[in-house]
């Protein structure tokens, strides 16, 4: 697998404690201070919501079509996308499952690339993940979009193999 660095957005958890000092009724000290999430917590993190909730509704890896692509919103769910359709001229009859392999060193990846077998002439804009293994589907959780570099002209019978890693830091 050929891997060329790419800048990631992400997210970045942050927490705030607030620890008041109070004496005779009157407050002598109030600290504000940020937290620190160390490796641990952050394994636990993705543990908790891609291998764990993942053994019960699972994470599917699907394709975001060209055709009258707009734009990806913040504010996308699988039930409503109105700036973009998933591709779904592919043989497999669901959107192909990512399974993460073990968690380590803070970063999470499948350990089988999603595979798709294109049956008709497209181009592929980007990609998503969803919690919803139905193909073209609008229920489930959307998690995650992303648009490629350049969009990807595909042919019938060529293959798209697709590894997602997801990384947690703080930031």
């Amino acid at each position: 697998m050929i891997h060329k660095e790419v800048p990631i957005r992400g997210f970045k958890l942050t927490g705030l404690f607030h620890m008041r000092i109070v004496r005779n009724g009157k407050t002598l000290k109030d600290h504000v201070v940020k937290n620190d999430i160390v490796n641990v917590g952050l394994d636990y993190l993705l543990d908790q919501m891609f291998v764990s909730l993942a053994s019960a509704s699972g994470w599917y890896i699907g394709l975001i079509n060209d055709t009258s692509f707009t734009s990806l919103s913040n504010a996308d769910t699988m039930s409503s996308h109105a700036g973009w359709l998933e591709l779904t001229d592919y043989n497999e009859e669901t959107r192909p499952a990512w399974v993460p392999s073990s968690i380590g060193s803070q970063a999470i990846i499948n350990s089988t690339q999603a595979t798709f077998t294109m049956n008709a002439t497209k181009t592929v804009k980007g990609i998503l993940i969803a919690n919803n293994a139905t193909r073209g589907g609008t229920a489930g959780t959307l998690w995650s979009t992303a648009l490629l570099g350049q969009t990807i002209a595909v042919e019938a019978a060529d293959i798209v193999l697709v590894n997602y890693k997801l990384t947690a830091s703080r930031g």
